[in-house]
């Protein structure tokens, strides 16, 4: 049918019920109304505004005209995946160009290319060297490109799509995206490109026991597959390192499994890998030829001890060892970056070591490891610690139970500091310290105050200029972000006035603690010699400024300035050798100038009753020292000193918990607790209730790859050997790429059989995945499991032979053709195609066009000697050039004529003036130019009647003009007689 409508039936049918309703309605009013119209234009009006009211209908239904078209639009998605080789790829170059040549005229040619991400490309019918693909080509999917075709197809073709591919898909669902481009009109031809790989092994996966016991012998099972028979050797490495003894095997076509027996001495969480090596004549890839996967081993805890010396680490190792808990020692410079390498410890401890000895990925990826898996954590005090250490507004200070803000409580003095920067002059300096300005920012409280000075404008009288204007640090990211835009800063002869102008802004502020850092290589020279710099730095003191320096990127010459500039200013002067030591070099300074939170006195420290984590102490003996910092509002505090200030905090953060021992476990503040008997108990119950928990019994975890997809499968049973279901678990994953200033993002388990819960995530990258599996129980701990997934390659090496089956099955569900031959994709059989053009614009022109005739059938009455006058006046207009201009075109309106020029000439007459020129056949009589035009006759009306008539009008009845008018007349004279009888 070539028309349709844009609305569902329903609505289709509700508007033809409307219509039916206008029809009843309309047809009711005609046959009740009273009018003296003809049954014909009766008829007429009815049938004129139903057909209005259907036009309008049509229109809101969306009305279209359906037009066939016999073009074809054709896109071909071409696989430039890593499984496709160049052979495979030229192979698909061919089949393009062969097919596309044979397109009609009106035909269209698109072309997409694909691997992770769909490519589309420019192309015409028949010209087609190679294939290119400038995306990822890591993964395969087929779903992408099949969808963002749909953007190359028109709508007036008919669509199709051929798919170039090995079907090895390792992302997405192609299946799931064909029903919907059937439902839209596009056919699936498929073309499963055939590989020329003929020799090939690989490791398709390590399969080991998600958990272990300490010393309890286990397997480590290697699943090969090969494509030839051939010879092999597997080697087993744990960590990286070698164990048993090679395997030499011998490779079948097919599938086969190998077997390593092994154990682990000690506990943590290990990766395992298995390495084939093969003979390159018979192996074409080797990316594929290993294979990776975790174990986690229980036995004694694990607790990493992080300090600057390793002699610090003494007595708590000592204390814990007793208690039956292992303590690694690791400087901070060897601490990792990555969340995974924490795994193999129960809890980690830092002591007594400052902030600027760790990286910003360092600090995070700690954090991660806390809140996301489950690590304890524990941060000891000392003089290098908390705030003292640099640790205010870092991500381990989310961690701790404690938060460092205490100069909003008055406990210590403001600070003010100026750093006033020479132009470094190497850009790398330039940018480190940007960022050790932004590090030293963070440690300011809203009281303290801060400002940045360049050493630009020499000899001016400001001495430079503000780049960050003096300010109190309410805004620090203001601040910080106005550093950021910091360049040119100047490379004066002199720093004189430059410590000057930083002395006058500082001297004018009510800060307690006033300090200058002049960051600078030291090239300028003396004014006024030796004594006129020390003159300006004594001036400067007297203010209580202090100033220190910081040599960068200077000779011993430039070294030795700013070390005299710093000691006149009684400051600490400092070498920068390296960009990076910069942000370690200010945090350091602004720490010994900025009044440190810490209170050395002695104490005896007080439990609080209800402490869970250090229940059961008793009395403890005197500390000689503390870090201030304030409790948080959800943690709880178990010992506190005799200022009420919190000595010992925990609380839970994430997954994991965390604890805060505000004084030190060495002999400076913790001399007397060194030979306490309940040192150790003390420490042991501390760091036992920061560990993870023991991975629950009844709930066992497995993570396998899917194609490109982590697959997590959790079996549920009771000791009982019974199911248990309708559990809540959640996963979190931690990729190889992840974002680490994010929390890692949780997918919830979804039970799909007794006692069996699984859930899937991407592993397109290639790394390490840490999945930890967790079960939230009201009122308990929550229960974890941990495991691990290893993307040892690309998926695309996975697979060696194509996926016939998986092309089949799309050309089916898309009703196409699996491998048609090139000259049948644009040859016969196509389907022709159905292109809808809307009407709704014409429908309502001329519903608008019928609307004036519909009134004027109801509201003009017209008849046969009206039209019969219509046409004679049609018929005397087109003679209109040869009437005479005196002659009227009726005999009523020559009469009228005539009197016009009788009532002008009396006029005249009657008042002196001469007539109005006229031509002389409008003066002339009328009776003698038409014989037929009657004369005037007397009327009985009176004189005076008849001076206001201006004319006689008494004629014949049968003028239709004249009869009216006589009427009107008669009409008048009556009215005035009975108005004269009332008189």
């Amino acid at each position: 049918m070539p028309i349709q409508f844009s609305v569902d039936n329903t609505t289709l049918y509700l508007l033809l019920a409307i219509f039916a309703a206008f029809c009843f309605f309309f047809w009711k009013i005609d046959r009740m109304s009273v009018t003296d119209m003809s049954r014909s234009r009766k008829r007429w009006a009815l049938v004129i505004r139903l057909f209005i009211v259907l036009l309008l209908l049509f229109a809101i239904a969306g009305m279209q005209w359906v037009k066939r078209s016999n073009t074809l639009a054709v896109v071909y998605l071409a696989d430039a995946s890593r499984s496709i080789r160049n052979d495979q790829r030229n192979a698909e170059a061919r089949y393009i160009q062969q097919s596309s040549s044979s397109a009609r005229p009106g035909d269209t040619v698109g072309l997409i290319t694909f691997g992770q991400d769909p490519l589309p490309h420019q192309m015409t019918a028949g010209a087609l060297a190679e294939i290119r693909h400038t995306g990822s080509t890591g993964i395969t999917n087929i779903s992408a490109a099949m969808n963002s075709a749909l953007a190359l197809l028109p709508d007036n073709s008919a669509r199709k799509i051929v798919l170039l591919s090995d079907g090895n898909e390792n992302m997405g669902s192609a299946l799931g995206e064909a029903p919907t481009l059937t439902a839209r009109g596009v056919r699936i031809d498929t073309v499963l490109i055939p590989t020329s790989l003929k020799k090939e092994a690989l490791v398709e996966k390590v399969i080991i026991p998600s958990r272990a016991k300490i010393g309890e012998p286990f397997a480590v099972r290697v699943v090969c597959r090969a494509l030839n028979a051939q010879h092999a050797r597997l080697i087993l490495r744990r960590e990286g390192q070698p164990i048993g003894t090679p395997l030499s095997v011998d490779l079948p076509t097919g599938r086969r499994v190998f077997t390593f027996e092994t154990h682990a001495d000690k506990p943590g969480f290990y990766r395992y890998e298995a390495i084939m090596e093969t003979d390159p004549r018979q192996d074409t890839l080797i990316e594929n030829n290993k294979g990776q996967g975790f174990t986690s081993v229980r036995g004694r805890p694990q607790v990493l001890y992080v300090s600057p010396t390793a002699g610090m680490v003494n007595y708590l190792r000592r204390s814990l060892y007793s208690q039956h808990i292992d303590v690694l020692y690791a400087p901070p410079s060897a601490m990792p970056t990555n969340p995974a390498a924490f795994m193999q410890f129960d809890s980690i401890i830092l002591s007594d070591v400052p902030r600027a000895e760790f990286s910003q990925a360092q600090l995070i990826a700690l954090q991660s490891c806390v809140r996301d898996f489950g690590v304890g954590f524990g941060m000891i005090g000392g003089v290098q610690s908390y705030g003292a250490g640099g640790w205010r507004n870092s991500p381990i200070e989310d961690v701790l139970p404690v938060s460092m803000e205490v100069k909003k409580q008055k406990r210590l003095p403001s600070v003010a500091v100026v750093l006033v920067i020479e132009d470094l002059e190497i850009p790398a300096s330039v940018n480190m310290s940007k960022e050790a300005s932004k590090a030293l920012v963070d440690l300011l409280d809203p009281i303290d105050q801060v400002g940045v000075l360049d050493c630009n404008g020499y000899g001016n009288s400001n001495g430079g200029q503000w780049r960050v204007p003096f300010q109190h640090a309410t805004d620090r990211a203001a601040i910080q972000q106005k550093i950021d835009t910091l360049e040119n800063m100047g490379d004066p002869p002199s720093y004189d006035p430059y410590l000057v102008e930083a002395a006058r802004v500082l001297q004018g502020c009510d800060a307690a603690v006033k300090h200058i850092i002049f960051l600078g290589d030291g090239d300028a020279y003396y004014e006024g010699g030796q004594n006129g710099l020390s003159a300006t730095m004594r001036r400067i003191r007297g203010m209580g400024i202090t100033v220190s320096s910081v040599a960068t990127a200077a000779d011993q010459t430039g070294i030795a300035y700013m070390a005299g500039l710093a000691k006149d200013g009684g400051g600490q002067s400092y070498v920068a050798d390296q960009p990076r030591d910069l942000p370690r070099i200010l945090l350091k300074d602004q720490q010994i100038y900025s009044a440190p939170p810490i209170i050395e006195e002695p104490f005896t420290p007080r439990l609080i009753p209800g402490g869970d984590v250090v229940q059961g102490i008793g009395s403890m003996p005197p500390l000689l020292g503390y870090n201030v910092a304030s409790l948080r509002p959800t943690a709880n505090v178990s010992i506190i000193s005799h200022r009420n200030d919190p000595i010992f905090a925990s609380w839970r953060y994430g997954l994991g918990r965390s604890i805060s021992f505000l004084s030190d476990d060495k002999n400076r503040w913790g001399a007397h607790w060194l030979g306490w008997p309940g040192y150790g108990q003390f420490w042991a119950q501390a760091v036992r209730w920061t560990m993870r928990s023991f991975t629950p019994s009844d709930f066992q975890t497995q993570v396998m790859m899917d194609g490109s997809r982590g697959h997590i499968m959790v079996d549920a049973i009771d000791p009982q050997g019974k199911f248990v279901n309708r559990l809540n678990f959640n996963s979190h994953i931690f990729s190889p790429d992840q974002d680490e200033t994010k929390p890692t993002p949780i997918i919830p388990l979804r039970q799909t059989g007794p006692g069996h819960y699984e859930a899937w995530f991407d592993a397109a990258e290639i790394g390490t995945y840490l999945v930890n599996v967790t079960r939230e129980i009201p009122g308990k701990p929550t229960e974890m499991s941990l495991t691990g997934l290893v993307s040892a390659y690309s998926p695309e090496y996975r697979d060696m032979t194509g996926n016939e089956f998986l092309m089949t099955q799309l050309a089916q569900a898309g009703g196409g053709r699996t491998m048609p031959a090139p000259d049948q994709v644009f040859g016969s059989g196509r389907e022709g195609a159905f292109e809808p053009i809307p009407i709704m614009n014409g429908l309502l022109f001329l519903a608008m066009l019928l609307f004036p005739i519909d009134v004027a059938i109801r509201r003009i009455t017209l008849q046969k000697d009206d039209l019969l006058r219509a046409g004679q006046w049609i018929r005397t207009r087109g003679r209109s050039s040869e009437v005479s201009p005196d002659r009227a075109a009726t005999p009523q309106l020559q009469r009228l004529m005539g009197a016009s020029i009788r009532a002008k000439k009396e006029f005249s007459q009657n008042s002196g003036t001469p007539p109005l020129s006229m031509p002389e056949s409008r003066t002339a009589d009328p009776t003698a130019a038409n014989p037929e035009v009657t004369p005037p006759v007397e009327t009985d009306v009176p004189k005076s009647h008849q001076d206001e008539t201006t004319a006689p009008v008494k004629e014949e009845e049968g003028a239709g003009m004249s009869r009216l008018m006589a009427a009107k007349l008669r009409a008048k004279e009556q009215q005035k007689r009975k108005d004269d009888g009332t008189k």
